[in-house]
Order: C-alpha cells, then sequence, then structure tokens
C-alpha cells in the first residue's frame, strides 16, 4: 500500500510546475532583486545575493501560511521518508539530547542575560521549555506548527504559542529576559520581519540567543551543495557569518558574542542525515530498516563546526 505523501512533498510536486518558482524574491537583508540562481534544490532554486551573501530559495519574502503545512505530524514523527525529505525519524526520541543541547546553550546565555522570563521560538515538542524549566527559567515557547505546539502544551503544562510572532509581541511586548532559537531563521519566510519581533518581545537589555548554520563554516565549506542544511522545502534562508550579524544589526541588537557550540544528537538522527546526504535513493530503505533496530535513546556528543550560535543584546535605554 503507498504511503500517503507528507505535505512537503505534495507542495514540492505543485512548485516544480507553478508560475511562481520562476520568481526571484528580492534578498531579505539587502533588497537586492537582482540576485543569480546559485543550483537548483529538489527543483527549486537557490539564489545568492551578490550583495550580502545572503543565499535563499523562492519560498522567501512569501507568507508564512505557505509553509506552516510542512509541519504536521508526519514531520515529527517515525516515517520512511525521513531520508528522502530530511525531516525527522522520531522526534520524540530525541527528548534528552534536546534538553542537553538546549542546557548547553541557556548556561552559555546565562552569562550575558538576567534569569527570568524565557522564549523559546521552534520550541517544537517542548523539550526544551523542559529543559529551560529545570534551570530556574520561566519559560513560554512558540512554534508555527499547531500539531507541536498542542502537544507540547498539553504534555509539558507550559504555554505554548502558535499563531504568530506579530500577534505574540502584541501581547508580551518588552516581557523576555531570554529569546532563544536554534535553526529557525532559515525557516522564516520573512527574517527580518520576525526579528523585528523578536527585539519587540525582548526586555530593554534582553539577549538574543540565536544559532543557525554558516555557508562559509568549516563544514559548509567542505560540504559545498551537499551540506547537510539545504533541506528544501523547509530551510529557505541560508546565512553566511557576515549576513547573520548584518540581519540581527538591521533590527538593532548589538553583538556579544559568537561561538560554535557542541551539539548532541541521537544516533538515529545522524544515521538518517547520513545516509540521506552520502548514498543513493535506492539505499534509503535500507537506513530506515537499520534506524528500527538502533537504540532509540543512543545520542553522541560532537561539534559540526557548522552552526554558529549568535548573542545579542537589545540596548538596555530602548523601548
Amino acid at each position: 500500500m503507498k504511503k500517503p505523501e507528507t505535505g512537503a512533498e505534495e507542495f514540492l510536486k505543485s512548485w516544480r510546475l507553478s508560475e511562481e518558482s520562476k520568481r526571484v524574491p528580492p534578498c531579505q537583508i539587502c533588497g537586492n532583486v537582482n540576485a543569480p540562481v546559485y543550483f537548483s534544490l529538489k527543483g527549486m532554486n537557490v539564489y545568492r545575493c551578490g550583495q550580502c551573501g545572503l543565499q535563499f530559495t523562492g519560498l522567501s519574502g512569501s507568507s508564512s501560511s505557505v509553509t506552516r503545512r510542512f509541519y504536521g505530524e508526519t514531520f515529527f514523527e517515525a516515517s520512511s521518508s525521513a531520508c528522502d525529505t530530511r525531516s525527522y525519524y522520531s522526534y520524540a526520541d530525541r527528548r534528552k539530547a534536546v534538553m542537553k543541547n538546549v542546557k548547553i546553550r541557556l548556561n552559555h546565555a546565562s552569562r550575558k542575560a538576567r534569569k527570568g522570563a524565557y522564549l523559546e521560538i521552534g520550541c517544537a515538542m517542548g523539550f526544551g521549555l523542559e529543559a529551560a524549566k529545570q534551570e530556574g527559567w520561566e519559560p513560554v515557547g512558540f512554534d508555527i506548527s499547531r500539531f507541536a505546539s498542542t502537544s507540547a502544551a498539553k504534555r509539558t503544562g507550559i504555554r505554548v504559542e502558535s499563531e504568530s510572532l506579530k500577534k505574540l509581541a502584541e501581547n508580551s511586548r518588552g516581557k523576555f529576559d531570554l529569546i532563544a532559537g536554534f535553526d529557525i531563521l532559515t525557516h522564516m519566510t520573512q527574517p527580518t520581519k520576525d526579528l523585528e519581533h523578536m527585539y519587540n518581545l525582548l526586555a530593554p537589555g534582553g539577549v538574543l540567543l540565536l544559532e543557525e548554520g554558516i555557508t562559509d563554516s568549516f563544514a559548509g565549506r567542505l560540504m559545498g551543495k551537499r551540506w547537510f542544511h539545504y533541506i528544501a522545502p523547509f530551510h529557505i534562508h541560508f546565512f553566511s557569518r557576515s549576513s547573520f550579524r548584518k540581519i540581527l544589526e538591521n533590527v538593532g541588537l548589538e553583538i556579544l558574542e559568537e561561538s560554535y557550540l557542541q551539539r548532541v544528537e541521537n544516533l538515529r538522527e545522524l544515521v538518517v542525515l547520513a545516509g540521506g546526504l552520502l548514498l543513493p535513493k535506492r539505499a534509503k530503505g535500507a537506513i530506515s530498516q537499520l534506524c528500527k533496530v538502533l537504540p532509540g535513546k543512543l545520542s553522541l556528543r560532537y561539534n559540526s563546526m557548522s552552526n554558529l550560535a549568535v548573542t545579542a543584546r537589545k540596548p538596555p535605554r530602548a523601548g
């Protein structure tokens, strides 16, 4: 029996045939409207801005409602299609790894941020919110996935929002001492506008900690167009180190620190990632079978030298 396609797979099929796929969106950082095509990713053009270095797909600048459909239950649950779409094999199995990663990053940020109200954007199933609560923070979550946000709130009892960052900023302006997001700007269709909402959500002197894959990192340069952050259609924007700094500074944030931090990852997810990158499509079924027999909770600690964590501050006297 043929398995139903995910929202992302359906989208990619229709996108390749659409007129929208031929549109060249303006750069979200500098406004350049003449970015050339860098390469094609699963039928989606990836453009590279010659002025600021930002790379982006044709989904850049579109409404977030276009991408919301990608993040349903099939994105988070065990799936044999994970090797093809690079969604998660089983996000639930990553709970301990995610909690360890968030604790590492909260410890890193706490050197700059006063401990208090904490917002995690892209909180998924709420594992990071659990970690923050254990570390003495007062956590709130946000995730565009209604499936994930509902599951997180139900499971943890922590407040989790899903409507929009704009709406959250209107209702909670200046409330958070620390806002964190891990690989979130890459998913956003309008990252500058969303960063403006994050800025408004921060208290004066509040700290923003964002971690993103960097195109000119060691891993990005080594892997080129096979870099593991090139994931269509989920990832839309791809930052160089300088463009990452630029987009944060453009909204009024002061860069405090940049670091490549250690990561903890579930072994199954690493196998899926490696298989999706290195093996032919006909081998993907074998990878899924291998994942079924691997210990679900076994994790490894490593540093990919790919994801840059940037700590930035809202000016203390800002409104």
